[in-house]
């Protein structure tokens, strides 16, 4: 795919250090209606009482943490990218989403639990940076952190655009960008929701 963008994506995750950067990015809503990636972290109950600072907080704190709950993206030192992912354990509500689960093949075999499957939850680009690739590049270092991490395939549901999509409702990308990043579509539990995986080439030995 060819970068519209200047110099290279600096691709880090997120820490303590770097949590300023990322309050910066997403701003005082955390990218949509306080939601600060809890989305599928969270029973429902739980996010709408917990949306805003709750949230924020609870975010902040997994920031501590290893693995990291998402990577951000800078250009010349500046935040303009965020990508949240995690194993699709961190994600219980994720598990019982028509639009976000294993497929049925996965979900019905025993032997398959998808713990080392890692899940996209939120792409988030900077209106002044969009639609000049830097969300292909920040879904390929997402496959490679995850990677790196022991995980053995990544998915994730974009949305496809339907005439005049706001931005704000393609929270989790779209299918052109995964594409681009080598993702393949492996179910379509909704019409304009593609589940799409990539899988590592080599298997660990």
């Amino acid at each position: 795919m060819t970068r519209m963008f200047p110099g290279t994506l600096d691709c880090q995750p997120v820490t303590p250090a770097r949590w300023p950067d990322l309050v910066n990015l997403l701003g005082e809503r955390g990218g949509w209606g306080g939601c600060w990636c809890m989305w599928w972290r969270k029973a429902r109950s739980e996010f709408q009482r917990d949306r805003g600072e709750r949230n924020r907080s609870d975010l902040q704190t997994l920031a501590a943490e290893r693995p990291a709950p998402g990577l951000l993206g800078y250009l010349g030192g500046a935040p303009v990218a965020w990508l949240a992912l995690a194993p699709r354990s961190a994600y219980p509500v994720a598990a019982r989403s028509r639009i976000a689960r294993l497929p049925q093949d996965e979900r019905d075999d025993p032997t398959s639990r998808g713990e080392d499957v890692w899940l996209i939850s939120c792409l988030f680009v900077h209106r002044e940076h969009r639609r000049r690739g830097i969300a292909t590049a920040m879904i390929e270092h997402a496959v490679a952190y995850a990677e790196a991490e022991g995980a053995r395939a990544v998915d994730a549901v974009p949305v496809e655009p339907v005439s005049t999509l706001p931005d704000a409702f393609a929270w989790t990308g779209l299918p052109s960008s995964y594409r681009a990043a080598g993702f393949v579509e492996i179910a379509r539990p909704g019409p304009h929701r593609p589940l799409m995986r990539h899988e590592r080439l080599k298997k660990p030995t």
